[in-house]
């Protein structure tokens, strides 16, 4: 497992992504007002003639992130399904 962060208008996002199956779970929190969504994916992993797996572009633009990052939201995401 593969680790990522990334952020954008307002939305912090953590990624757990697995380069040999091409399956990544996404934690959002939005604007850090403790309101979570996790998704996840299937991408690709074969590299077309183009040069590139679906999953190779997906991840491109990320930043390296640690196991403790991830986990972190996990807790927090819990948290806040358990007080809906």
């Amino acid at each position: 497992m593969i680790y990522y962060k990334s952020s954008s208008g307002g939305v912090y996002k953590v990624y757990a992504a697995d380069n040999t199956t091409g399956k990544v779970t996404i934690i959002l929190n939005y604007k850090g007002l403790g309101m979570y969504n996790v998704l996840n994916q299937n991408l690709s992993i074969n590299t077309p003639l183009s040069g590139k797996s679906d999953y190779d572009i997906f991840i491109s633009s990320l930043d390296i992130a640690t196991k403790t990052d991830f986990t972190e939201y996990i807790t927090l995401t819990k948290t806040f399904l358990n007080t809906l």
